[in-house]
């Protein structure tokens, strides 16, 4: 018997429930997720909303939220736009909930090919507010006009505690407009020192290297920080990546 949260009535609840412990790998995550038909199609109507082959494609970010109580999944959809208050960016705001088990927004044709500032931002918000229980499942997904899909997954969040100390992000007191600047100022810093030009046209190839080389600066963890991880559009098998020594991007298949 459940109640109408989804716990087990007469079971400790969900944080501290053992059966509710996820123990499975980033790559069983998401594989597991591009095969659950209620979250995929979800990813896919991102993807062509924005593709370059659908008419009148949006020119503008679209987000969804999936959370999961008990077995329950449910979804919520965000088409609302935000400053970021840096350089006229715009970004879709996103309501992020205790229960959720990912994020998900689009980048449409002409904006940065892969996740940019904002997206760690909001990656990290999410990981930080959500429940026990959901922190292994959490992901952070963006998709693109291409129809790449890429998943960030958190390992340690040690180094962006200390880079947004004091900013109120991902704690029980909420932001002010200044402490949201000052957390996105400091991650357009780190793409800045990178060799990002905001007034350049990025390819993939070009843009992916950049946010390579931001998730291995020391500020947001050295590479033990934030991963990225990438499905292949046409085997659709996932694999992390990682720079390489001589500066290219490698990657580690995820197992099939």
């Amino acid at each position: 018997m459940v109640d109408e949260n989804g716990c087990a009535i007469g079971l400790p609840t969900l944080p501290n429930n053992p059966i509710d412990i996820d123990e499975r790998t980033p790559c069983e995550v998401l594989k597991e997720n591009s095969e659950t038909p209620y979250i995929q199609t979800k990813l896919d109507s991102l993807k062509s909303r924005v593709a370059l082959s659908t008419p009148n494609r949006d020119h503008h970010e679209t987000g969804i939220t999936i959370a999961k109580r008990g077995a329950a999944l449910k979804h919520k959809v965000f088409t609302q736009p935000k400053e970021t208050g840096i350089a006229g960016a715009v970004a879709v705001e996103i309501a992020l909930q205790t229960w959720d088990i990912l994020a998900a927004h689009n980048h449409y044709e002409g904006f940065f090919p892969v996740p940019q500032f904002g997206d760690i931002l909001t990656f990290y918000v999410g990981y930080k507010i959500s429940a026990p229980a959901r922190k292994n499942a959490y992901i952070n997904y963006v998709v693109n006009f291409n129809g790449i899909e890429y998943a960030f997954r958190m390992s340690d969040t040690t180094a962006l505690d200390a880079l947004f100390a004091g900013l109120n992000q991902g704690t029980e007191a909420d932001p002010t407009t200044e402490q949201e600047k000052k957390a996105n100022d400091l991650l357009y810093e780190i793409y800045e020192k990178k060799g990002f030009d905001k007034y350049k046209d990025y390819t993939e190839v070009e843009a992916l290297k950049i946010l390579m080389k931001v998730l291995n600066d020391p500020k947001i963890g050295s590479g033990n920080g934030v991963h990225l991880y990438r499905k292949d559009k046409t085997t659709k098998r996932w694999a992390k990546l990682k720079l390489n020594l001589d500066g290219t991007v490698g990657q580690d298949d995820c197992p099939l």
